[in-house]
């Protein structure tokens, strides 16, 4: 396994058009792979669990209970995954901590064909500040 491949993960997903070829390049280079799980260590990231939360209920326009997660950290690489429940459905995430950057795949079917997925960008404001954001384009920001 050559963890140099996440480099081109992290592009991959950066420049996506379609989300479903990062998750794909995820799971046919690591994701599968005892191996990579392995090296990793566990970590709790308070953040990533409520933007979890977040996005499930955007996604399901409810309250969903998110459950049963186990977050990875590779730290040379800043990169976090990992598996859960949300709403009762298998999920997996993706991040790189060095571009705030990542994915969220939530699945509602046995295949990639029935899967939603969302690429998310994370920013901490700090109390008493506001945040404006750009308009959504088709081209991601560094």
């Amino acid at each position: 396994m050559d963890l140099k491949l996440l480099e081109t993960l992290k592009e991959k997903l950066a420049n996506a058009k379609d989300f479903k070829v990062s998750l794909q390049y995820f799971f046919d280079h690591f994701g599968m792979d005892p191996g990579f799980i392995a090296l990793g260590r566990r970590v709790e990231n308070p953040l990533l669990d409520a933007l979890i939360l977040q996005v499930g209920e955007m996604l399901f326009k409810r309250k969903v209970k998110a459950h049963d997660w186990l977050l990875t950290e590779i730290p040379e690489y800043q990169f976090l995954h990992g598996g859960g429940l949300i709403h009762d459905r298998m999920a997996t995430l993706i991040f790189f901590a060095d571009l705030n950057l990542g994915l969220l795949a939530i699945m509602t079917g046995p295949s990639l064909g029935n899967v939603l997925l969302t690429r998310f960008s994370l920013a901490k404001i700090e109390e008493g500040r506001t945040l404006v954001l750009p308009p959504p384009s088709n081209k991601s920001v560094h």
